[in-house]
């Protein structure tokens, strides 16, 4: 796993082997430092979150096949 340190509105963009780029962007952090995340990437990139998919107890890969 890589670490990185960002502050508000800065980003971090990730080239895929295909070429494709997915851009990751701290947009807000609040006085709690509760982190806003956006995340650009190509329509066929499906996204979500974690818990979603430990709470369905299915599979990653079933997931996304089921979720899409």
């Amino acid at each position: 796993m890589l670490v990185l340190t960002r502050k508000q509105d800065e980003s971090i963009t990730i080239r895929t082997p295909e070429g494709n780029l997915i851009k990751i962007s701290i947009c807000r952090i609040d006085a709690n430092y509760k982190v806003r995340v956006g995340l650009e990437a190509p329509k066929e990139y499906k996204i979500t979150r974690t818990e979603l998919i430990e709470k369905s107890n299915l599979e990653p890969e079933e997931f996304f096949t089921k979720f899409s």
